[in-house]
């Protein structure tokens, strides 16, 4: 408000200056002798009147804004009130269909909030629900997969982990958006996690007939044992994706450069490169390229290991022998320590 002293808000503390040189003018014009005696006064006198009406102009221009401030960081029909007695009927009613607008639009924010509450709440109780029958097909599975053929068995298995990989899928994504996120941090042996995961890939990779080799030694990681599985089958997800079919190999090899460094897990196939053009993408939201296979994906996979990671305090990137004519790799490095110490707070962490 520096300066704002001298900037009136209305014309009138003008018209008075003016006014008032105009007089000083024609009485010099037309009667000298009574301007010389008189000009003192006169000047005081219309200087006082200017100063006070510029005076009087600050303070409801600052009333006004004091009022407004109020009213923007509560916009309650008392503080409305307030605001609209500072105000010239003109400017009163502008500010009522403001306010009305304002109004208008944070009530449709509301709306559109509590219905993605209740979209959110209604997929998560979804998935609960589908995840009953998805149960009981397991178990039929197991009970009777001595009656059926191989190649049935083989199949309907195959089946059973892809819907439950689209069920988890769902929900992770629902849990993306949540505005309390949960995380449960544990120390856990990656390779004990990794031998479990691949168990139920076993279908998918006998599906494709895709070999997979599982160098990585007994180390100790500090994660969330829910959703670290979840990240690591959409990368391993993605390379049987694009790996070729009867000659496909999946590589996943983990490391520990010394003490204090992270966890390096390194998943590799020896499928189609990764194009330089679609190097930087590969991480976003619905991004498919322009590779064959890639347009029949949804595009989500990479992107929630992405946006998870960067939750969780991992870090996630294209191997740069990935992009070699040998395959694609992404490399995948997970804490030893506890997330609370790491450079990224990560909100809701519990350990």
């Amino acid at each position: 408000m520096k300066g704002s002293f001298f900037r009136p808000s209305s014309p009138w503390p003008w018209l008075l200056g003016f006014g008032f040189a105009f007089v000083f003018l024609l009485l010099a014009l037309t009667a000298p002798t009574t301007f010389q005696a008189l000009w003192p006064l006169l000047l005081l006198s219309g200087g006082t009147l200017l100063l006070l009406g510029l005076f009087w102009d600050f303070q409801r221009k600052k009333r006004w804004e004091e009022a407004f401030t109020h009213y923007l960081s509560d916009p309650c029909p008392e503080l409305l009130e307030v605001l609209k007695a500072s105000l010239s009927p003109k400017e009163s009613s502008l500010l009522m269909s403001w306010a009305q607008h304002m109004q208008e639009q944070k009530y449709r924010e509301h709306q559109s909030a509590q219905e993605l509450l209740q979209y959110r709440e209604f997929i998560e109780s979804w998935v609960h629900e589908v995840k009953t029958p998805l149960s009981l097909f397991s178990l039929l599975l197991s009970n009777y997969a001595s009656q059926w053929p191989n190649h049935v068995e083989q199949r309907m298995d195959y089946v059973r982990q892809q819907l439950q990989d689209q069920v988890d899928r769902i929900l992770f994504y629902a849990r993306l958006t949540g505005d309390h996120p949960d995380y449960r941090f544990e120390e856990v042996d990656l390779r004990a996690l990794l031998e479990e995961i691949l168990t139920d890939w076993a279908p998918l990779l006998a599906e494709k007939k895709v070999s997979l080799t599982l160098d990585v030694p007994h180390l100790m990681v500090l994660t969330d044992r829910r959703i670290l599985p979840f990240l690591i089958r959409q990368i391993v997800s993605n390379a049987l994706k694009f790996a070729p079919k009867g000659t496909g190999r999946i590589l996943l090899e983990a490391q520990k450069p010394d003490q204090e460094a992270p966890v390096v897990l390194r998943i590799h196939n020896n499928g189609p490169q990764v194009r330089s053009e679609d190097a930087p993408f590969i991480f976003d939201k619905g991004f498919t390229g322009i590779h064959a296979q890639r347009q029949k994906s949804s595009g989500l996979g990479l992107y929630f290991v992405r946006k998870y990671s960067e939750l969780l305090g991992l870090q996630v990137s294209l191997d740069p022998l990935g992009e070699s004519s040998t395959g694609f790799a992404l490399r995948l490095s997970i804490p030893t320590r506890d997330p609370k110490a790491l450079k990224a707070p990560l909100p809701g962490a519990r350990s």
